[in-house]
């Protein structure tokens, strides 16, 4: 969390908000956390099906103020991802989250990668025991930020009985949520070719192909790598069907390209409505 105050007057506060853990009618927890930003677990399912193999599908849901945001699971420059502790939790054997496609804010002169206004986060929740009541706790721990950044901690939970199948009536904002998911494998939109290391004047900088199903409107990459390599935002040419797409993308905590050689690249590419995410390893690099 070293980059977390970068570009940001960083203000050590933190509050914590407290929810029952009552069956809610609607299927959701009351909300917690601080004034700028609050925090709830809502269920798309009305109880734990008894004898279902299936996971529950929950979702966080963070209801930001205007002008805040908090951060995807790369947070960019500046920033932290949410952090949350599930060890209280009952007859749960495992909670996957997945993150929708972020937005790109940029302030001070860097970048950073998350959401703003009300975000949904879906869970899928792997059941113990589905004959017995599930008992999700949740302890967030979260950052926000806008011209300072506040450190915050929410506890949120909420059960859900045995009982018939039925739908909450969150079950179809986590779905619109679950479908902003980037897609990855033969169903993505965009086909990641290669991933080349090419030397720079100033700093190496990471030329991505990327192939398109339809045409690109106005694409953006989202690098992750390990420790010590960031990247910075994109320069896009397009093909003249706008069906193919070479990204350029600034280097940082690399000298030479030769070091980024078999560096293996998680990539994120958001285009409009469309996001895809997929694998590379970085290929053959240009003369030092």
């Amino acid at each position: 969390m070293t980059s977390i105050t970068r570009g940001f007057m960083f203000v050590a506060a933190l509050a914590i908000g407290f929810a029952g853990g009552a069956v809610a009618a609607d299927g959701a927890s009351p909300w917690a956390g601080v004034p700028e930003a609050q925090v709830r677990l809502i269920s798309a399912d009305r109880a734990a099906v008894a004898g279902g193999a299936e996971p529950l599908l929950l979702a966080l849901e963070f209801a930001l103020q205007p002008g805040w945001k908090t951060y995807w699971r790369n947070p960019g420059d500046s920033g932290a991802p949410p952090q949350i502790d599930w060890s209280q939790s009952r007859n749960i054997a495992d909670v996957t989250m997945l993150w929708p496609a972020p937005q790109r804010f940029s302030a001070f002169g860097y970048d950073s990668f998350g959401y703003g206004g009300t975000v949904v986060l879906p869970l899928r929740v792997a059941v113990t025991d589905p004959a017995q009541p599930v008992d999700a706790r949740a302890n967030v721990s979260f950052l926000i930020c806008a011209e300072i950044c506040l450190p915050a901690v929410a506890n949120v939970n909420l059960q859900l009985d045995p009982g018939a199948a039925g739908s909450t009536p969150h079950r179809a904002r986590i779905e619109q949520a679950l479908a902003q998911v980037p897609v990855d494998g033969p169903h993505a939109q965009h086909e990641f070719v290669a991933a080349t290391a090419e030397a720079g004047a100033e700093r190496p900088t990471l030329s991505v192909q990327v192939r398109a199903r339809q045409a690109f409107t106005t694409p953006d990459l989202m690098i992750e790598a390990r420790s010590p390599f960031s990247f910075g935002r994109p320069a896009v040419e397009l093909s003249a069907d706008r069906r193919q797409a070479t990204l350029r993308l600034p280097v940082y905590g690399a000298r030479k390209a030769s070091s980024l050689s078999g560096v293996p690249i998680v990539l994120t590419l958001v285009d409009g409505a469309e996001a895809s995410e997929g694998r590379l390893t970085i290929g053959g690099t240009s003369t030092e």
